[in-house]
């Protein structure tokens, strides 16, 4: 279990407004990285850690596991053993095809390298001003960093993140820059 990051972002003008419930809302209105910077679906189906066909391995065996809706993906190296987790095995081959591709060969390498934290966010919420969420055990910086780029000039953002670990900080995202604002220690009252 992960110790959470509370996010709060809250756009500063219309065009800031705008451009997130454009690029970073799902159709429920929850704030999702995944939209703006969308993981490759056939990295969502493998497995973290990459578990790979070792060369000496029966491959009908393996084939034989894999269920019909998934026969198609074995012509490109993908076998999907276990679709109800997923769990997905690639040969080596593959492994350094999707390196090549995508700079990563799974879900988790990707989302670190691209959202800065490995599960979209969570725990959604919002109001007319500001959207919350969490994240597993920090802030997504990468994304920070591509919406930053993405915001139309001259729009802003603030972002707050608190971390069970006691602190807080505060940022601003605005012409392609992320801008740490404050950090503090957060005292909690004992109950």
């Amino acid at each position: 279990m992960p110790n959470w990051t509370y996010n709060s972002v809250t756009p500063d003008d219309d065009a800031a407004r705008k451009f997130i419930e454009e690029n970073c809302l799902d159709d429920k209105g929850h704030f999702t990285f995944n939209k703006m910077i969308p993981c490759p679906k056939v990295l969502n189906m493998l497995s973290s850690p990459q578990l790979y066909i070792e060369d000496d391995e029966d491959i009908s065996k393996i084939e034989k596991r894999v269920p019909a809706e998934y026969k198609h993906l074995i012509k490109e190296g993908i076998y999907i053993e276990f679709p109800e987790i997923p769990v997905g095995r690639v040969t080596k081959a593959k492994y350094a095809e999707l390196i090549a591709k995508y700079g990563a060969g799974c879900w988790y390498d990707w989302r670190l390298k691209n959202w800065g934290c490995k599960w979209d966010a969570s725990s959604n919420d919002h109001d007319e001003h500001s959207y919350w969420f969490t994240t597993p055990w920090s802030i997504p910086d990468s994304f920070m960093q591509e919406l930053a780029k993405r915001l139309p000039k001259g729009s802003s953002i603030g972002w707050c993140a608190e971390y069970e670990e006691g602190f807080r900080e505060e940022y601003t995202l605005k012409d392609g820059v992320v801008h740490l604002e404050r950090r503090e220690d957060i005292e909690y009252e004992e109950e």
